[in-house]
């Protein structure tokens, strides 16, 4: 993990996922770290256990697909699938 935005956004988010639940708001982290176990560690050593999915090789096609050309995006989807808002 090498980006300092999204670690600082990943220790504010941990601290409001029971905010989160009880919103019935899920959260899903996307990555497109290139080295698993690096990832994995930090998801593991900071206890950041929400879903976590990893682009693989060079084509990010859900990247590309939702427009994301800088890190971290938050991407707020409702439960038909409807994008409500990207920052």
């Amino acid at each position: 993990m090498q980006c300092p935005p999204c670690i600082r956004d990943h220790k504010k988010i941990a601290k409001y996922l029971d905010t989160l639940e009880d919103h019935n708001t899920e959260l899903i982290g996307i990555s497109i770290d290139t080295v698993a176990d690096k990832w994995l560690n930090y998801l593991n050593n900071n206890h950041y256990y929400w879903q976590n999915y990893r682009e693989l090789g060079e084509d990010n096609d859900l990247v590309d697909a939702m427009n994301v050309w800088e890190f971290p995006t938050y991407i707020l989807i409702d439960v038909h699938g409807v994008v409500k808002t990207k920052f």
